[in-house]
């Protein structure tokens, strides 16, 4: 399949296969011998990179690299080296689950302009909370509603009051940051009046706590277990640690999370147990910046734009430490072997008075051009010449070696 994608950007492009490199995302918690070992080998069988190629067409990410990365360029921390902080990532596939993962702010090999820190994994913990969508909520609410009313409540008031729940929590705009507290303080049975209300059998009474019930009264249970199963893994992951080291919180919400009207009040919970427990251990992190809470919801768009800046910086870093190939001067349009190495190629012809530069190089079309006389900065070599007191004789003389360029 790969080789049949690989074809058809061939076509299109109107290029070679050694033009191309290749991105492959791993879960946080794979290392580095399962790379080595296990996918690029397949990547050799395939014949999509050489084995001469090193690290620079197979690049290895983490969905930790892709998130931090993510995160930087939301610029929501204000980032220090050498920091800690609280990555707290809320998704949903079957089940809704949340990973905490504890980071150290550490300089990147190659800083960009988005991109000035890399994350150092400390420790990380997973949680789910059991949820089944409309059905959860459904038996919710009748528990809520029973605990307010005496009368026996009929399957048609049910679904009525079902429908109008559902409803009002679709009608939320999922763009928007909503404060916690504004989603679990909702009332969404606070417009029905006593009329519609008596039509079902209630009594003043019951008809006035209805229309007080709160979405968090709703999900009470739901509530109580988020609670205590976030304070125990809490525990877990700053278990040892110095809390005055931890700076930050910051939730991300994926797609398949935030992007799902029935996730909103789940999403909601974790946000006001978070908060709480900072509140409960002496602030030991920060969820807020400038009081609206550090959440940020990360699209396969964002996903997709955050790999291309690690890929950009991975292949600076990777150009910086490569080797040259020397083209020579009778050089063809014919393309090198494996594109791994430079094809650039740069001769400094140096005499006592003047400096001559011709500079070799393949464009993007693989074809080789030059350029000359190039202005590089660099005194004729008799700047370099000192007379020996001693032999008197002439002697090379380079008061401070430094690395005066490099190839990339």
């Amino acid at each position: 399949m790969l080789q049949d994608i690989l074809q058809y950007y061939i076509q299109k492009s109107d290029c070679s296969s050694i033009d191309f490199c290749y991105t492959f995302y791993l879960p946080t918690d794979w290392d580095y011998k399962i790379r080595e070992e296990l996918f690029q080998p397949l990547f050799l069988k395939a014949g999509l990179i050489h084995g001469n190629d090193g690290q620079g067409r197979l690049m290895f990410m983490s969905e930790l690299d892709l998130t931090f990365e993510f995160i930087q360029m939301q610029q929501r921390i204000n980032m220090k080296h050498g920091k800690r902080y609280i990555i707290c990532t809320v998704d949903f596939q079957s089940t809704f689950s949340v990973d905490l993962k504890m980071i150290s702010a550490q300089y990147a090999d190659f800083a960009v302009k988005t991109r000035t820190f890399s994350p150092q994994l400390l420790k990380q913990v997973h949680f789910e909370i059991p949820y089944n969508g409309l059905k959860e909520q459904r038996s919710s609410l009748i528990s809520c509603l029973e605990k307010q009313c005496e009368s026996t409540l009929s399957s048609e008031f049910i679904d009525t009051m079902f429908e109008i729940f559902s409803q009002k929590f679709k009608s939320f705009d999922l763009s928007s940051s909503y404060p916690f507290q504004t989603v679990l303080s909702f009332r969404p049975f606070q417009h029905l009046s006593s009329q519609q209300l008596k039509l079902y059998g209630l009594n003043r009474k019951e008809i006035s706590a209805i229309q007080s019930i709160t979405s968090e009264d709703i999900l009470t249970h739901l509530s109580c277990f988020a609670e205590n199963v976030l304070r125990n893994k809490m525990d877990e992951l700053l278990g040892g640690t110095s809390s005055t080291k931890t700076k930050s919180m910051v939730i991300i919400c994926t797609t398949q999370a935030w992007g799902n009207p029935e996730l909103l009040l789940l999403l909601t919970l974790v946000e006001k147990c978070s908060e709480a427990y900072s509140e409960e251990t002496t602030k030991s992190y920060q969820l807020r910046r400038d009081g609206t809470v550090n959440r940020l919801s990360m699209s396969d768009r964002h996903v997709r734009f955050a790999s291309i800046q690690l890929f950009k910086s991975q292949i600076k870093k990777f150009n910086m430490r490569r080797n040259p190939v020397i083209l020579p001067n009778n050089a063809t349009t014919e393309q090198p072997k494996s594109s791994s190495k430079s094809t650039i190629f740069i001769n400094i012809d140096i005499s006592l008075t003047q400096i001559k530069t011709i500079f070799t190089y393949l464009n993007k079309h693989r074809q080789v051009e030059q350029k000359q006389n190039i202005e590089c900065n660099m005194e004729p070599l008799n700047c370099f010449i000192t007379q020996s007191d001693s032999y008197q004789r002439p002697m090379l003389h380079i008061p401070n070696r430094k690395d005066f360029w490099r190839l990339s």
